[in-house]
């Protein structure tokens, strides 16, 4: 059986998301998440693409500095 890896974050979204179609129509939504740590040393930028119909919600729904909670 190959191996699967689930990740969930929760961060603040550092810019608002960035909306886009495919050639074959299909919506596409780009933003980053920042994942603090411990210290401001320790926060994480994370690149995340949404795909379809989630795409669309998070572009209509969220903004640069909002919380979000991403799992995949």
């Amino acid at each position: 059986m190959a191996n699967l890896n689930k990740v969930q974050l929760q961060g603040t979204l550092t810019r608002d998301p960035e909306g886009r179609s495919t050639s074959t129509g299909k919506q596409v939504t780009s933003f980053t998440v920042a994942v603090n740590g411990r210290t401001d040393k320790d926060t994480s930028f994370i690149d995340v693409t949404a795909w379809d119909k989630l795409a669309e919600v998070v572009l209509k729904h969220k903004k640069k500095g909002e919380q979000i909670i991403v799992a995949g």
